[in-house]
């Protein structure tokens, strides 16, 4: 799953196919937007140290080969039955059944 910062001018869109790019050297088209998530952290004074907002497409339309980017050891595809005995951070496997649920019930072609 990748992800990334957004740039000056850059719609979540464009970001979103931008940072799969970089990171998996895969083209990706159609997206269709599944979600926002939020991550606020906080220090332990209660104030906000840090705030990241999620925001999730989907696709089916994906071509190349994936290779992994200067950022990442490794790329692979997983099933949702191999991300459900993998070690995963917080909702990763909720969101991703999310995603897979919207991507069978959308029509991208």
């Amino acid at each position: 799953m990748p992800g990334g910062l957004v740039e000056v001018g850059e719609t979540l869109e464009e970001a979103a196919i931008r940072e799969v790019k970089e990171e998996t050297a895969l083209d990706v088209s159609h997206l269709v937007f599944n979600k926002n998530h939020e991550i606020i952290m906080h220090d332990e004074d209660g104030k906000v140290e840090v705030h990241y907002v999620l925001a999730m497409f989907v696709t089916d339309q994906v071509v190349g080969d994936a290779v992994a980017g200067d950022d990442a050891a490794d790329v692979r595809w997983f099933t949702l039955d191999d991300m459900a005995s993998a070690p995963l951070t917080g909702n990763t496997l909720q969101f991703a059944n999310e995603s897979a649920h919207l991507l069978s019930t959308t029509s991208q072609r």
